[in-house]
């Protein structure tokens, strides 16, 4: 593998708030394997100018401008051009519905694979890539291994350390291509709406309220959508809610489901199984509520409740919305 190339954008392109654990697992895996780094940065016009970069030391540096509603298609096309002409290279980008669909796109219009999803990747012999991505929804860990030709990843987020190794950059000292409309795109964007918080992804939102088998059902969880409701927030769940379908696999926190960073993370009726808080255990503020005093969770909770979920949370709902309500009618 002769090159690596790290798709990133600024902070809320492609719905992803920060792309330091990306930049730094293709930092590691360059050095490991002798490959040049090259990075290329998505800017939204209005985003921060300062941003975090790769030293120029370990990497090339791009910058493409995009508008907020650019065609996905014209934005494939520029980055195909730029990656067609390569002979070898691993083409990094991070994981999320929109970063997925951007990679397939990508792969396809190369002509080469596309692996999603990946929860790791590494060298062992400097001359080959071995990439770890969860299957059958995340009950089998599939491994692979690529070398020559171009490969197109999706990374999820890992656990490097965040910041560590990167530098702050400014965009405006990087060379930068303007990204226009290229005529040829199906797709035309005509609006953008807010939608209800309960539709983001785990992944995606600042607040989630999760559930595990203290929750008992989807009478249980729809408790907690109320809860998460007032917050702003959205839902998610612990393996064996999965399991159970109380709530979709795709909400599924953990080793073997999505690794999120929420701002606030309510933890209900969760025992906090290593597997589990593997995948929540960045979140500024854990919040656990469960009627086993000794749970797990609390080891890792800023703060707790010992006591049913079912008793806590209907009244924290009323808390909150009649407070929401005193300060509209001030």
């Amino acid at each position: 593998m002769d090159e690596i190339w790290v798709v990133s954008g600024t902070p809320g392109v492609g719905q992803i708030e920060s792309y330091d654990s990306l930049l730094l697992s293709a930092a590691v895996l360059s050095q490991t394997m002798g490959a040049k780094l090259h990075n290329v940065v998505l800017a939204e016009k209005g985003a921060p100018r300062e941003v975090p970069l790769l030293s120029s030391s370990h990497a090339e540096t791009h910058a493409m401008a995009v508008m907020s509603n650019l065609s996905i298609e014209t934005l494939c096309d520029s980055l195909a051009g730029m990656i067609a002409v390569q002979q070898s290279c691993l083409v990094l980008m991070s994981a999320g519905a929109w970063w997925n669909d951007l990679s397939c796109r990508l792969a396809a219009s190369l002509g080469v694979d596309a692996i999603t999803d990946c929860t790791g990747l590494a060298s062992e012999d400097g001359a080959s890539v071995i990439l770890r991505a969860p299957i059958f929804g995340g009950r089998i860990l599939c491994t692979s291994t690529v070398s020559e030709g171009i490969h197109v990843v999706s990374v999820r987020d890992t656990d490097e350390a965040h910041g560590a190794g990167l530098e702050q950059g400014l965009l405006d000292e990087l060379p930068t291509s303007e990204l226009v409309p290229s005529g040829r795109e199906r797709v035309k964007m005509t609006n953008v709406t807010a939608i209800d918080s309960l539709l983001l992804g785990v992944e995606e939102a600042d607040v989630v309220v999760a559930g595990g088998r203290g929750v008992k059902g989807l009478e249980g969880f729809a408790q907690l959508e109320e809860l998460a409701k007032v917050l702003g927030g959205t839902v998610g769940g612990s393996r064996i809610a999965v399991d159970n379908r109380w709530v979709a696999r795709e909400r599924q926190i953990g080793q073997t489901g999505k690794t999120i960073r929420p701002k606030l993370y309510f933890a209900c009726g969760i025992s906090g199984s290593s597997h589990h808080v593997l995948g929540m255990k960045d979140s500024e503020t854990v919040i656990a509520v469960n009627t086993d005093a000794g749970a797990p969770i609390f080891r890792v909770a800023d703060a707790g409740v010992v006591g049913d979920f079912s008793e806590y949370v209907p009244a924290l709902v009323e808390e909150l919305g009649s407070r929401r309500k005193g300060d509209a009618d001030v």
